[in-house]
């Protein structure tokens, strides 16, 4: 099983969080995004995130069976995330 609209959810994630509130619209590395859509259940992942400008920080997700028998694919869910050094403080 893999993570449906992996992207989406990552940004649903950010929002969820409060980063795009905090930063605006963020980008995900594309090596972590892969990296999320080829997981295995309950597998965590780091994901970075960043603006045109630079990096940011790292969320941290684990991907699970939502339990959703009309949902083919794996849910993200989230577990928390830091500021990289350097990033000013919110």
């Amino acid at each position: 099983m893999r993570v449906d609209n992996c992207e989406v959810q990552l940004r649903l994630a950010a929002e969820r969080a409060g980063l795009i509130g905090l930063f605006g619209a963020v980008s995900f590395a594309p090596e972590d995004v892969r990296a999320v859509e080829e997981a295995e259940a309950g597998e965590p992942l780091p994901v970075r995130f960043a603006k045109a400008s630079g990096p940011i920080g790292t969320m941290y997700v684990d991907v699970y069976d939502g339990g959703n028998p009309e949902d083919a694919g794996l849910t993200v869910g989230l577990r928390g995330w830091l500021l990289d050094d350097g990033t000013a403080s919110v």
